[in-house]
C-alpha cells in the first residue's frame, strides 16, 4: 500500500541560494521573497530613521511639518515599549501613533517600479508619500503595499509619513473591544519596511494585486504518489510598459543537493502581455521519485520562476522554498 505524499509550498523568490546551512539554519525571506543578484528584484530595508509621536498630529503628513521634537526610532516599532508581565487589551495604549521618514531615493531607482513594503501596521493605516495619500490599510496581520513610482522625487528629500490607530474596530481581527482580550494588541510599524524595486514586467505581489486567489506564483499539487508528483505552478505576470511584448516563463525544481529534480516542459513558449496589463501563466513540473518531507527527514526543494524577455534577459523572478510532505 502507497504511503500518502503532500507537496506544500512556502513563498520566496528568484535565483538559487546557498543551501549549505539550510539543513542546520533557517533562512527568512525580506518582502516575501530571497533576494539574489541578477534577478531585477531588489530590496532596501526601510526600518532605520523614522521619527515618532504617540497621539494624534494634524497635518502630519504634509512635507513640510516640523517633527523635530518627536522621537527617533527603528521599525519594527511598538506604540507602548514594554509592558507589564501580566498586561491584557486593559493595559495597552489605544489611539493614533504616527511615523515619519524622510529620505533621497538613489538613481539607480530610475526607470524601475518602486513599491514600499510595510509587512505589519496596527491596526487601521494611512500612508502618505510626499504629500499624498498612497493607501488605507486595515487590520496588521497582512504587509500593506504601496507603489511610489511616480510620487519619488529624485535628488531631494522625500517624507513617507504613516498614521496607524489600533483603537477597537469590529470591522477586522481581533474584531470584540481590547478590554475583553487577554493578550494586548499592540499599535505601529511593528514588522519590517522596506523599499522595493522591479523591473516594469515583473512577477505580481499578491498581496497588492488584490485578485482573489490569485498574483505572484502560486503552487498546488494536481497528482501525488510515491513514483510521481506533479505541481502547478501559477504565475501572475504584470507589464506596466506603454508597449506589448513576449515573454518566456521558466519553471525550475532543484533538491538540496542543487540537482534539478524538474524543469518545466514549455519553458520555452512565450506569451504575449498587453501593455498595461497582466497575464496568469500556468506551468507544470513532474517530480519522478520524489524525496518526502518528515519530521525526520524535512528535505526542503526550491523552485525557480522566471520571466526572460526575447533577448535572453531575465527582467522578472521568483524563488520559492518547497516540501514534498508525508
Amino acid at each position: 500500500m502507497l504511503r500518502p505524499v503532500a507537496l506544500s509550498t512556502q513563498i520566496a523568490l528568484l535565483a538559487l541560494a546557498p543551501l549549505a546551512a539550510a539543513a542546520t539554519q533557517p533562512e527568512y525571506s525580506t518582502a516575501g521573497f530571497f533576494a539574489v543578484p541578477g534577478t531585477g528584484r531588489d530590496a532596501a530595508n526601510f526600518n532605520v530613521g523614522w521619527r515618532f509621536l504617540k497621539g494624534d498630529a494634524p497635518g502630519a503628513e504634509t512635507t513640510g511639518f516640523d517633527d523635530r521634537s518627536w522621537s527617533l526610532v527603528s521599525a519594527p516599532h511598538g506604540v507602548d515599549g514594554a509592558l507589564p508581565e501580566e498586561a491584557s487589551g486593559c493595559a495597552n495604549y489605544q489611539g493614533p501613533a504616527w511615523y515619519r521618514k524622510k529620505f533621497t531615493p538613489p538613481e539607480s531607482l530610475r526607470g524601475k517600479r518602486v513599491t514600499l513594503h510595510f509587512e505589519g501596521i496596527l491596526g487601521k493605516s494611512k500612508i502618505w508619500v510626499n504629500g499624498k495619500l498612497m493607501k488605507e490599510h486595515f487590520s496588521g496581520f497582512l504587509p500593506a503595499v504601496v507603489e511610489v513610482t511616480d510620487v519619488l522625487e529624485y535628488g531631494k528629500p522625500n517624507v513617507v509619513a504613516v498614521r496607524a490607530d489600533n483603537s477597537d474596530d469590529g470591522l477586522f481581527p481581533p474584531g470584540k473591544p481590547q478590554k475583553q482580550l487577554d493578550y494586548s494588541y499592540f499599535g505601529g510599524m511593528y514588522r519590517d519596511v522596506w523599499l522595493v524595486s522591479t523591473g516594469k514586467v515583473h512577477i505580481t505581489d499578491p498581496n497588492e494585486t488584490d485578485l482573489v486567489a490569485g498574483g505572484g506564483v502560486f503552487a498546488r499539487t494536481e497528482r501525488l504518489d510515491e513514483r510521481e508528483a506533479v505541481l502547478a505552478v501559477s504565475v501572475h505576470i504584470a507589464n506596466t510598459t506603454g508597449q506589448s511584448g513576449e515573454f518566456a516563463v521558466e519553471a525550475d525544481l532543484v533538491a538540496p543537493d542543487d540537482k534539478t529534480v524538474a524543469k518545466d516542459a514549455e519553458s520555452g513558449a512565450r506569451v504575449a502581455i498587453p501593455a498595461g496589463g497582466a497575464v496568469t501563466v500556468t506551468r507544470r513540473l513532474v517530480v519522478k521519485n520524489p524525496r518526502a518531507w518528515s519530521p525526520d527527514s524535512p528535505t526542503l526543494h526550491r523552485l525557480f520562476v522566471t520571466v526572460v524577455d526575447k533577448a535572453g534577459r531575465i527582467v522578472g523572478g521568483r524563488q520559492r522554498t518547497e516540501k514534498i510532505a508525508r
